[in-house]
């Protein structure tokens, strides 16, 4: 015979409420451990977005790839990426 749970309005709706704000939670930390909202990629996290060798994008960059120093790391821009790909039919 299967458990029923009866719940008042009110702890329905606190129940619902902490149920969204868990996942909403689980969302953003899964967004920010994936570099989902960042512009600007490392070359080992731009390799791994485009799920390519870091190899291949050292010959994208001798390719024409731009890329951008920040106190001697090196970062890539996704919108120049996204787009040197569609230019070069990648």
């Amino acid at each position: 015979m299967p458990l029923e749970v009866i719940l008042t309005q009110q702890a329905d709706t606190e129940l619902r409420e902490w149920v969204y704000s868990v996942i909403m939670d689980a969302i953003e930390a899964a967004r920010r451990d994936s570099d989902l909202d960042k512009p600007f990629l490392k070359k080992g996290a731009t390799a791994k977005w485009l799920e390519v060798d870091p190899k291949t994008i050292t010959k994208m960059v001798a390719d024409g790839l731009p890329c951008h120093y920040t106190a001697g790391v090196q970062f890539f821009s996704k919108q120049e990426v996204k787009q040197f790909i569609l230019d070069h039919k990648l």
